[in-house]
């Protein structure tokens, strides 16, 4: 072949392959390129994305979630899925949000879903949180997002630091005091405090106050500030000390309780009736008096000036405190005790309350005793009746604890207790003081006026139930009422004794040889009837 013609040959070549690349392909019905037919409709898979969440974290009880929205770029053709797993950052699961896994999966035409989580509610206050949802393993999908970060947003409102009521009255023979601090409301984080002192009292002298800068620990609510009183034999006018918060540190502190002023007054009182409300046009717990019974009792002494929805250290302004078997204070919400002082006379109460009272076999709320005071300064020339030794076993032996038992009460094989006395006030007392009850051995009977003082004269309560529970176990008379026994014997007839009627708190005679309540009381200041 000459060069022309295998030049023409080539040439023919090059046309044949040029016309064969310009032709039409053949479609055939093969599928589509892409990733295995699941995304959308051309050859690339849709693409799945979300953003960051942002919640409250609401409060306790209440249901509250993070919701993820997760959109694709083009709607699946067939079924696409991810998975998805949260992971701890400053959140944490189990506290602060639910650990939660799944899959997410999108059926033909969806271009949509959600995701949710629960949130944990509180209602303390603390730092935002986070934590993250991850996603992974995409099956017909692209991941255009593969964590999405969700913040739990605080909503409580930083605690504020208070005293429980801004002026504490109390004598010198009250002893150690528990005063409360409180926070408005928890908090993640330990709140510090300082106190400073200032005042009229001497410190050593007056008072002594073992700290000065406390912490209450994250998650509690109070503190306990033990300010203990020095009694001595100097007759003298009122003191007083100051506590103040000082560098308070992760609370604010109320401007209008941030102080607290404990007044120690110069003799011992009494408290008032505890009587806070009104008589207005029948009806006898109104806030207000009606126009024709001005004057009333609510409007004069301490009581004006207690804090109406604070009760916790008695009703109206009533200051107790609660005593453990040993003397020591407990907080006021204590639900086992034994003792109930009163800080404004510095009088003790023996209280049966739940707990370790009640366990002591021979203290029982629903005894009964009769009036007996061999003291002739003291009795009126009538001491009381005696009880025939008859009525009772005899001396007991070694495997007999009871001295005797009746089912006005029981006494246990002690010196101090005379069979001629039987269920007495006497023996009580004397029994009381042999146990040191709460730490003390100079119980007696309290005065009518005293029983008074911790009487209640308001229409539906007469005895604050939270400091004297064991009134609704007593046994009652005859005639269906409680009458407690005091000290205070009548001049005429001098075979009774003043007594109080519980249920209308009312002073009344009883006979001495009758069976009544008893409450015993204490203090080195002894009022005065």
């Amino acid at each position: 072949m000459t060069a022309g013609l295998r030049y023409l040959a080539i040439l023919s070549l090059a046309f044949t392959l040029a016309a064969c690349g310009s032709g039409e392909r053949n479609t055939g019905s093969g599928g589509s390129g892409g990733s295995g037919g699941g995304g959308g409709s051309g050859s690339t898979p849709p693409t799945a994305s979300a953003s960051n969440v942002t919640v409250s974290e609401g409060s306790p009880n209440e249901v509250i979630e993070a919701n993820i929205t997760v959109s694709l770029s083009a709607a699946a053709s067939a079924a696409v899925s991810f998975d998805y797993a949260t992971a701890d950052a400053s959140g944490l699961a189990g506290i602060d949000y639910e650990d939660t896994s799944g899959t997410v999966t999108f059926t033909a035409g969806q271009s949509s879903q959600t995701i949710t989580i629960p949130i944990i509610s509180n209602a303390v206050f603390n730092d935002d949180r986070d934590f993250f949802v991850d996603f992974s393993n995409a099956q017909g999908l692209t991941l255009g997002t593969t964590r999405v970060q969700v913040t739990i947003v605080n909503d409580d409102p930083r605690p504020v630091l208070a005293f429980e009521q801004s002026i504490f009255e109390t004598t010198e023979q009250a002893g150690t005091l528990g005063l409360t601090v409180t926070l408005s409301n928890g908090t993640e984080s330990d709140v510090t405090f300082d106190l400073d002192v200032s005042g009229t009292a001497t410190a050593g002298v007056d008072y002594s106050l073992e700290e000065t800068s406390f912490t209450i620990p994250a998650g509690s609510l109070e503190q306990q500030i033990a300010l203990t009183l020095i009694a001595d034999d100097v007759k003298e006018g009122g003191e007083s000390v100051i506590l103040s918060f000082a560098n308070v540190r992760e609370a604010d502190s109320n401007p209008d309780l941030s102080t607290q002023t404990i007044v120690i007054r110069g003799d011992a009182i009494l408290a008032d009736t505890g009587a806070v409300e009104y008589y207005n046009n029948g009806d006898f717990a109104a806030a207000t008096p009606d126009a024709e019974h001005p004057n009333q009792d609510a409007d004069y002494g301490r009581d004006t000036t207690a804090a109406v929805d604070n009760n916790a250290d008695g009703s109206g302004n009533l200051n107790l405190t609660k005593l453990d078997s040993s003397g020591n204070a407990l907080p006021q919400n204590a639900s086992s005790f034994s003792c109930v002082r009163d800080n404004l006379s510095g009088t003790v109460y023996a209280v049966w309350a739940e707990g370790d009272a009640l366990d002591n076999f021979y203290f029982n709320p629903t005894y009964q005793y009769k009036w007996f005071d061999s003291d002739v300064e003291n009795n009126a020339g009538n001491p009381g009746t005696l009880t025939p030794i008859s009525a009772f076993p005899g001396i007991p032996d070694d495997n007999e604890p009871v001295y005797f038992e009746r089912d006005e009460c029981r006494f246990p094989a002690v010196n101090v207790i005379r069979q001629d006395l039987g269920c007495s006030s006497e023996n009580y007392i004397n029994y009381l003081n042999v146990d040191g009850y709460c730490g003390f051995d100079d119980w007696r009977l309290p005065t009518i006026s005293e029983l008074q003082s911790i009487a209640l004269y308001q229409q539906n309560q007469t005895q604050d139930n939270l400091f004297f529970p064991d009134v609704a176990m007593m046994t009652p008379n005859s005639d269906g009422t409680v009458r407690l026994m005091s000290a205070t014997p009548a001049a005429d007839p001098n075979s009774s004794a003043w007594c109080l009627e519980v249920q209308t708190a009312r002073r009344m005679l009883c006979n001495k040889n009758d069976y009544n309540s008893i409450r015993a009381a204490r203090n080195p200041v002894a009022y005065q009837e």
